[in-house]
């Protein structure tokens, strides 16, 4: 039998098994035999009816050579717990049929493949894991870094925009000219508002004077 080094069991961080553990998980599944044989059969037979004291072997051979061939058809590890304690004996008081011993046996057979498949799950997960780590940690700067590539980036859009060339063709339009109806020539609002108030200006002095007479 195989013994696994459990000290490597607990990951509290990732909740994954170990690659070693499950390695020897896989590795002891699928490297068994898939029938345990006629000599073996024998002695899970007994281990099995040894827990149902009532049971006598000799007024039932028949039932016992059809369990035994039965019991033969599956591998060793599996037909050893099924037919244990733990198996079969653990959840019938009396005396199991041909077809309690097979299911258990499909059960437990079930139970190990999905074990099996676990284990491939966990070393599945552990290897996305940790691509994801080795990816997240290419993006992961110090506040140093990020600051100091903040300062690079401005600097770039600063003198991104201090040196866009002019267009040729727009700097050749000449400006506008803006003008009153007197020809006076204002360049910017600020002109054009002081052009308006002294014109609102004139227009009430004329009130003024007009009432005035």
């Amino acid at each position: 039998m195989t013994i696994l080094n459990t000290s490597a069991i607990p990951d509290w961080r990732t909740r994954l098994l170990p690659d070693e553990i499950c390695d020897a998980v896989i590795g002891i599944i699928e490297c068994e035999s898939a029938q345990c044989g006629e000599t073996a059969a024998i002695e899970l037979t007994a281990r099995l009816l040894r827990n149902y004291p009532d049971f006598k072997a000799h007024e039932a051979k028949g039932f016992v050579v059809a369990v035994k061939e039965v019991i033969a058809m599956y591998p060793l590890s599996v037909a050893y717990r099924a037919m244990g304690p733990q198996g079969l004996p653990g959840k019938l008081q009396f005396v199991p049929k041909t077809a309690d011993v097979k299911k258990a046996l499909d059960d437990e057979l079930a139970r190990r493949e999905q074990i099996k498949c676990n284990a491939k799950l966990h070393k599945i997960e552990r290897e996305n894991r940790a691509k994801q780590e080795e990816e997240e940690a290419k993006y992961n700067v110090s506040e140093n870094e990020r600051e100091a590539r903040n300062v690079r980036i401005k600097d770039l859009i600063a003198n991104f925009r201090n040196n866009i060339p002019l267009d040729p063709i727009l700097s050749k339009v000449p400006k506008p000219k803006y003008t009153d109806r007197h020809g006076n020539e204002y360049k910017s609002d600020l002109d054009m508002d002081k052009l308006i108030a002294s014109h609102d200006t004139a227009i009430a002095g004329a009130h003024r004077r007009k009432s005035a007479a």
